[in-house]
């Protein structure tokens, strides 16, 4: 791992992240889509595997996010 992989990044109050919405934030010439999952704050991210859409933007279902551009 490299140091840049451990470091931690502060980037808004938790409060900023509203219930199952995400927010994008961009570290490092990286974007990560933040989403807050009631119980906990995940990153991933912002770009679907499958057709690289903008994840952030999709629909939250538990802990599963839907690609805004072809639900997958």
């Amino acid at each position: 791992m490299s140091n840049d992989a451990a470091r931690w990044f502060r980037i808004a109050t938790c409060n900023a992240f509203p219930l199952r919405e995400g927010r994008v934030v961009e570290i490092a010439s990286r974007q990560l889509a933040i989403f807050n999952l009631g119980d906990r704050l995940v990153a991933v991210e912002n770009r679907c595997p499958h057709k690289s859409g903008p994840l952030a933007d999709g629909i939250v279902f538990g802990t599963t996010v839907v690609c805004p551009l072809h639900a997958w």
